[in-house]
């Protein structure tokens, strides 16, 4: 098993798997979409991120956060905070 972290820049294959995975998931919803996820990107003061979780090849589990943190430099730095959007997916509980 292994897990990896993409910034809202990256583009392409994994999002694109992690859109499929959500969108065929049992408890998948508009706050896990790759749309949301960019739409984020593009907001300021935001920075959302996506940890993807893999067995073998397979994609098994996906939770989208985004860091909100307010302008100023000072302000942001004690403003910041993490947000989990949805929730998290997992395909099963192997424990």
């Amino acid at each position: 098993m292994f897990v990896t972290k993409t910034d809202w820049s990256l583009e392409g294959e994994i999002l694109r798997i992690t859109d499929s995975f959500v969108r065929n998931h049992e408890y998948g919803n508009i706050f896990q979409s790759t749309g949301l996820f960019k739409f984020h990107g593009k907001v300021t003061n935001r920075d959302p991120f996506v940890i993807t979780v893999y067995e073998k090849e397979d994609l098994v589990g996906t939770l989208f956060s985004v860091i909100q943190k307010e302008a100023g430099l000072l302000r942001r730095y004690f403003s910041r905070r993490c947000i989990v959007e949805g929730g998290c997916k997992l395909c099963h509980f192997p424990y």
